[in-house]
């Protein structure tokens, strides 16, 4: 789930250099060359859709790495030998949940961004 929201990641920074491209077509001087306000906001409504899906899916993949470390956790029993090296939490578990609340937080700017845009557009 991870990587999915990693891909969708990707395309929100590509659609964010799209939205740059736009505000200058928005600015250019001929009117024949701006886009249509329906444009732009459909092209803005993509952005938040693929933002808040990356958020919803990114949400679901952190949380499924934390119930992994969980469980690595709980079965490790109580005394300070560990028989099983299934079951060690590693450092990398830990960096995995870390990138997991740094990608929640990249969907999460970037619906901001969106939905602020989109609600300064329909105004």
């Amino acid at each position: 789930m991870a990587i999915v929201g990693i891909l969708l990641i990707c395309f929100r920074i590509y659609w964010a250099f799209r939205y740059r491209r736009l505000a200058k077509r928005l600015e250019a001087p001929n009117p024949a060359v701006r886009p249509h306000k329906e444009d732009i906001i459909r092209v803005l409504r993509i952005g938040a859709i693929a933002s808040l899906a990356g958020l919803l899916i990114a949400f679901l993949g952190s949380e499924l790495s934390v119930i992994v470390v969980l469980a690595k956790a709980l079965a490790q029993p109580q005394g300070v030998a560990v028989y099983n090296p299934d079951n060690v939490i590693r450092s990398f578990y830990i960096l995995v949940i870390l990138s997991n609340a740094n990608l929640i937080g990249a969907h999460f700017v970037g619906s901001i961004n969106s939905l602020w845009l989109l609600n300064w557009v329909d105004q």
